[in-house]
């Protein structure tokens, strides 16, 4: 009986086959839309999340915590003040941090945002999941920033200005890119290029801390010096200020003791942020724009399943010599109502599966270039929890939108035997 109604179904398919193809091409359209709604929910969070995973804690002058996760981690705005590199080799000799990172913000390169650190910025031997790796290096004998003029280019710098290895460039002063102040007589020499990390790491440019000291020696007034000075690879500076460090810890539990130490340090007025917990706060404030993408998301699938409805009711007129064909071969009104049922599910199952696809392989084979659009890494994510609900929701509804159109067609079935029998 159901290969019968099946292969009944695929034959009533074929006496209308641009109103099926077009049911099926309008519900999985619709369909593929929820599914890329939601993997751009889940890319965004868990991009986000990826950036600050290994970073416990951010530490800068007095501020709001989340000014300073947003110039530091995201790589929107600046830090102002600075506070004393003294403060960063206290906190970075306790006994509760692994490792601690300083940094310091404020000169660009086209525009393009230029980062003083340290050479064990790159080393990946505190990180787990956010790690660096050099697509080309021009160094093997020593690391990288290790003297003064190196810098080292984030992937989308490197690609955007076309730069090389050894390729000489010149730094500007201050965080715009109209700069009218340009360090034109310290040249730096590009000795590595990173590879894509998809985060605001891509569009920065590392130079040592050093570095920042001496394209800054004589600026002491806030302008320019009268006079060009000579500085070479090899000279050291003493370096005063930053604009913070990054702290990562030894063992995550002990992370609040430190950071009530650092809030309430007696010496200097510093701010410690937990980037985890910031973003948290985030995304908790953006849940207005996350519920309108999950309500658009369901009308989206409200729409597909109506189409279908829609989709046998305008149908159901034109096909009575198609069941009074289907009565007069011995068809029963419940076989009426299964065959419709049967074409409406495999309409939607169809569909469902189309749209997987297209999702699946549209993502995978254009992850590269999304993730460069959205400058953050975007893959396939496997169905979770919250798209297996939806799914099932979906497939539920449809079957009562299917039955519903079925349930009449039967009904007209027994209606037209009782008229032929009268």
């Amino acid at each position: 009986m159901s290969r019968l109604i099946f292969h009944l179904a695929l034959k009533s398919w074929r006496g209308r086959k641009a109103t099926v193809i077009l049911s099926i091409i309008s519900i999985t359209l619709s369909v593929t839309l929820f599914l890329v709604i939601e993997q751009i929910n889940r890319n965004v969070k868990d991009s986000f999340a990826a950036s600050i995973n290994d970073l416990d804690m951010v530490v800068g002058s007095r501020n709001s915590p989340f000014s300073i996760l947003s110039a530091t981690v995201l790589g929107m705005g600046f830090l102002r003040n600075q506070i004393d590199y003294s403060s960063y080799e206290k906190y970075s000799k306790n006994k509760l941090v692994k490792e601690a990172i300083p940094f310091s913000l404020g000169d660009n390169h086209q525009g393009f945002r230029v980062i003083g650190t340290l050479p064990k910025y790159f080393s990946n031997s505190y990180r787990k999941k956010s790690k660096l790796y050099f697509g080309v290096n021009a160094l093997s004998d020593r690391s990288p920033l290790s003297k003064t003029f190196d810098v080292v280019l984030g992937s989308k710098v490197a690609k955007q200005l076309n730069y090389k290895l050894n390729q000489k460039i010149n730094l500007s002063h201050g965080s715009h890119k109209d700069s009218a102040y340009k360090h034109q007589n310290l040249q730096f020499i590009v000795v590595g290029i990173l590879k894509p990390t998809y985060t605001s790491t891509d569009s920065y440019l590392f130079v040592s801390l050093n570095a920042i000291e001496a394209i800054h020696h004589g600026w002491e007034k806030g302008a320019p010096p009268v006079e060009q000075m000579t500085i070479n690879q090899e000279q050291k500076f003493f370096v005063k200020k930053i604009s913070g460090f990054f702290l990562f810890m030894q063992n995550r539990i002990s992370v609040l003791r430190l950071k009530y130490a650092i809030n309430n340090d007696k010496i200097e007025p510093l701010t410690a942020v937990l980037p985890l917990q910031e973003m948290s706060r985030l995304w908790h404030q953006l849940g207005s724009i996350e519920k309108a993408l999950k309500v658009i998301s369901v009308l989206v699938l409200f729409i597909a399943l109506l189409s279908i409805l829609i989709s046998s009711f305008s149908t159901l007129q034109y096909r009575k010599n198609e069941m009074a064909l289907l009565r007069a071969i011995g068809t029963s009104p419940q076989g009426i109502f299964f065959l419709f049922l049967v074409e409406n599910m495999l309409i939607s199952t169809l569909s469902l599966i189309f749209a997987l696809g297209f999702v699946f392989f549209g993502i995978t084979m254009l992850s590269s270039s999304i993730s460069t659009l959205l400058e953050l890494p975007f893959v396939y994510k496997l169905l979770g929890q919250v798209e297996l609900v939806y799914i099932g929701v979906y497939l539920l509804v449809s079957l009562v939108a299917s039955g519903l159109p079925a349930i009449m067609a039967s009904r007209q079935a027994i209606l037209d035997r009782l008229t032929t029998r009268s």
